[in-house]
């Protein structure tokens, strides 16, 4: 018999795959409407934007993400 805690990891390594999956898929739409909208932006839009925390987060990920393709 299965202990309650050892199902709940195993629960989780099940789970942890697949969130990771959603989330980066989430985040690649996010980088594509992103790099979209940079290049209508102007300059000082794009500054502000990367003022706030999740502009910046977003678009250092987006960066990494094109960089790596």
């Amino acid at each position: 018999m299965i202990k309650a805690g050892e199902r709940r990891r195993l629960i989780a390594e099940r789970q942890v795959p697949r969130v990771a999956h959603v989330v980066l898929k989430r985040l690649t739409d996010r980088c594509s409407r992103w790099e979209k909208t940079t290049q209508q932006q102007t300059a000082t839009q794009y500054n502000d934007d990367q003022r706030t925390t999740a502009g910046f987060l977003l678009s250092s990920f987006c960066w990494t993400n094109a960089f790596n393709r």
